[in-house]
């Protein structure tokens, strides 16, 4: 019997993960906010949002929904590529979903997203996201960066949503929004600097 022996020469590779959380209340009920969890919802309150639907027997979120935009990568990895997202979890009942990210070769993902009541009209909406890397070059991304990056989008997500859940309208992403949202004018800079990169590219 051949047995595989682990080779001595090379060394095993060692992933790095980082892991940002972000909770916000919506004073909109659970039944209310989690069907917008939904590619095709996103449309109403991400601006600027656009996907593309891979597979879904219905045309909307589902188990095993798989859809891809190319806006994460480039925001958290400066790199110009898609990423595919795959509903791991979906339970409108218990108001979770799940969602598994390829980014290319670079890393793997997870956002867990879940709905909690607090009695009457109140939601409290809690975002995980943890990214885990798959080769030495994302090694070399994933840092401290990178985590403000992931929690940066996470806050931007989530008061977009209660922004359209509480007034019914999409919440415009320019300098004044981004402000009353808290986030700083570093932030604001790097995030408008990306955006604005890929727009050009994309021409």
């Amino acid at each position: 019997m051949i047995k595989n022996t682990p080779n001595s020469n090379i060394k095993p590779f060692q992933s790095k993960r980082i892991v940002s959380h972000h909770v916000e209340k919506i004073n909109a009920s659970p039944e209310q906010v989690f069907p917008l969890l939904c590619p095709v919802q996103e449309y109403k309150w991400i601006d600027g949002w656009q996907c593309e639907m891979v597979h879904s027997d219905s045309g909307a979120v589902e188990n095993n929904c798989v859809f891809k935009e190319e806006k994460t990568s480039p925001i958290l990895f400066d790199l110009d590529f898609p990423t595919h997202w795959i509903v791991s979890l979906y339970d409108p009942e218990k108001y979770r979903i799940q969602f598994v990210l390829l980014m290319g070769t670079m890393a793997i993902a997870k956002v867990d997203v879940e709905i909690q009541g607090l009695g009457g009209q109140p939601s409290s909406i809690a975002w995980t996201f943890m990214i885990t890397s798959l080769s030495e070059e994302a090694n070399r991304s994933i840092n401290e960066t990178t985590k403000r990056k992931a929690k940066l989008l996470l806050s931007i997500l989530a008061q977009s949503l209660k922004h359209y859940c509480e007034t019914g309208e999409l919440l415009r992403l320019n300098g004044v929004n981004m402000t009353r949202m808290g986030l700083s004018m570093s932030s604001i800079g790097m995030l408008k600097s990306h955006l604005n990169r890929l727009g050009s590219e994309r021409q």
